[in-house]
């Protein structure tokens, strides 16, 4: 197998032997490309994980290894709770090379996978804590 990488296009020339002899065809692949919520105001980042998407582009989700998408949408709402009226973006792998965001703290180890116990605790108006 010939692989042309080209931008977030991967292209593979695959050698296939048949009966006849062997035949080339084309294949195309996109490459994964990571997602990355960050907090400009405390400058921390959470990594989303790949970024799911159709052929055309339109994204439809998120996928981390390790984690179920409960546990990484909990720890989504988590970054977001706690980086409230911040001024929040989300930026692909390569936006984070040429804004040179890497330098902001990577804070996804911290966040929680479980339900916040004190809103599960909380009578009356969960919203308020007492």
């Amino acid at each position: 197998m010939i692989v042309y990488v080209e931008s977030n296009l991967i292209l593979e020339v695959v050698l296939q032997q048949e009966q006849v002899g062997p035949s080339c065809f084309l294949r195309r692949t996109f490459m994964a490309i990571l997602g990355d919520l960050l907090c400009h105001d405390c400058k921390v980042r959470t990594c989303l994980g790949k970024w799911l998407r159709e052929e055309s582009n339109e994204g439809f989700g998120f996928w981390r290894g390790g984690l179920t998408f409960e546990e990484l949408g909990l720890k989504t709402l988590q970054f977001l709770a706690q980086h409230m009226n911040h001024h929040i973006g989300i930026v692909t792998s390569g936006e984070m090379d040429r804004k040179n965001f890497w330098e902001y703290r990577a804070v996804e180890d911290d966040l929680s996978t479980a339900w916040p116990e004190k809103a599960a605790a909380s009578p009356g108006d969960p919203t308020v804590l007492p």
